[in-house]
């Protein structure tokens, strides 16, 4: 198999409202698959019973119970098994909803941390005993907790940071790796306009976005929307609400501001935006999570 290849696709990292986990149980298939996958988000791993293979761009990277994976985002991949009985607990970190807990450090230091990464892929106790024993108690403490109530919320977050903070200083040398060269795809460049756009608080266009990617407005629509399952604009939506509700609780701007921050011309759009998406309005997202401070 020319796993270069193989198509990737993107995969919704589909979360509950308020949770920044989201923690899954797979009996892998035996067959081997025809596409590969991604996210936009950090997604960890721990195989609970059986072995088989991590497939990537690069090739096939064994692992067998007790192995862990971390997978960065937009990292394609594909978890493979050799036998009818390996079972992975995968979980989907969303970072800055870390930051609403308040044994963690603000939104920025844990983005930094994550850009800092350069390896994901397998890790085993013997070679990374650190990063495995990190994976593993974080799995079992989400699987022990599906609501991640205090305590148990806290030291989840507490173990995380640690994980990010180790990773972001591995030595590549020390790791059974997969590279994170290969994680670019088309459409790529686009995202990485709409956040660097978001951040400097400029008006964010379809245009720019196709621009980008060196595409036409009507193909890079037609291509965005086959990868990321929603269109462009509702994405730079997404992302606009997604720095807003960052902006809610690392920040003391007023609503106003914020909305203005994230590109809407009025508060009566964000507001009905946000609703939609968080099911409650700013202000109540925001007191309801600084209450837990």
């Amino acid at each position: 198999m020319n796993q270069k290849k193989i198509p990737v696709i993107y995969e919704s990292a589909a979360k509950e409202k308020k949770r920044y986990l989201h923690t899954s149980l797979y009996n892998l298939r035996k067959e081997n698959t025809e596409f590969l996958h991604y996210h936009d988000v950090p997604e960890i791993g721990l195989c609970l019973s059986g072995s088989g293979s991590l497939l990537t761009p690069d090739g096939n990277f064994p692992f067998s119970a007790g192995d862990v994976q971390f997978i960065l985002p937009f990292q394609p991949h594909y978890n493979i098994t050799q036998s009818e009985d390996t079972l992975w607990v995968f979980i989907n970190i969303d970072v800055p909803r870390i930051a609403s807990t308040h044994i963690s450090p603000d939104t920025a230091f844990l983005i930094d941390l994550i850009e800092k990464i350069r390896i994901g892929g397998i890790f085993n106790e013997r070679e990374s005993p650190t990063v495995t024993a990190l994976i593993t108690d974080i799995a079992n403490l989400a699987l022990s907790d599906t609501d991640y109530q205090d305590p148990v919320n806290d030291l989840i977050t507490a173990k995380l940071i640690s994980l990010l903070l180790e990773l972001s200083m591995k030595d590549k040398k020390n790791a059974v790796i997969v590279e994170n060269e290969k994680r670019s795809t088309v459409i790529l460049p686009a995202i990485r306009l709409v956040s660097d756009e978001l951040e400097k608080q400029k008006k964010i266009t379809v245009e720019k976005m196709a621009a980008a990617c060196f595409m036409s407005e009507s193909y890079f629509r037609k291509i965005f929307r086959s990868v990321m399952g929603e269109t462009p604009k509702s994405y730079i939506v997404r992302m606009q609400l997604q720095k807003g509700a960052r902006l809610l609780l690392s920040s003391q701007y007023s609503v106003s501001q914020i909305a203005s921050m994230c590109g809407f011309q009025d508060n009566s759009t964000f507001y009905r935006r946000f609703v939609v998406a968080y099911g409650i309005s700013p202000s109540e997202y925001r007191n309801s999570q600084n209450a837990r401070i």
